[in-house]
């Protein structure tokens, strides 16, 4: 599965996910809807972090976002991953964005960084090294941590009335 990456616009002038903290400018997190199961973890940063935030809904996409960015709509968005690869990267070797978070990957039962990602930290460590092992029992990260574990199945899947059976199956075996 991928994960997502969260970048900000170079305007906001922090250069990685821990100076969230001290940022003192709002934050316009730019998404599709209000039930986006991309920016779930995001918003549950903020709110861990305290931030001031609006969440603009509306995009088509994620290219209208990008371009939001670009307008100066949104400071902040993020991307799936072979979306951060073919059209954020290119953003962030210009300048125009900084990658700050990603969502990370499970291996042996914990998240960890994706390997494709390795100098982009997961929103579990930014908030870890901010809030201390404490923050482990707030209901915000639990939250976070759980949609970090469903990862693909927050996605819904649906089949037609007649797909063969055998499709079906593999499917549902895949989610075991």
């Amino acid at each position: 599965r991928e994960t997502t990456v969260t970048f900000v616009s170079k305007e906001l002038g922090i250069t990685k996910g821990t100076e969230l903290a001290g940022l003192k400018k709002k934050l316009f997190f730019g998404t599709t809807s209000i039930q986006s199961p991309r920016s779930m973890i995001p918003r549950l940063l903020m709110k861990i972090l305290d931030k001031d935030h609006k969440l603009v809904t509306g995009y088509g996409s994620s290219g209208d976002m990008r371009a939001a960015i670009r307008r100066g709509e949104l400071n902040m968005t993020n991307d799936s991953q072979s979306g951060y690869f073919a059209a954020v990267l290119p953003m962030v070797e210009e300048g125009a964005v900084v990658p700050i978070a990603q969502e990370g990957t499970v291996q042996d039962g914990k998240i960890v960084r994706d390997p494709r990602l390795p100098n982009v930290p997961t929103y579990y460590e930014i908030v870890l090294e901010l809030k201390g092992e404490s923050i482990r029992k707030d209901p915000n990260y639990r939250a976070m941590e759980l949609l970090a574990y469903l990862g693909g199945v927050r996605r819904g899947w649906v089949y037609a009335p007649r797909v063969p059976k055998n499709v079906f199956n593999t499917m549902a075996a895949s989610f075991d």
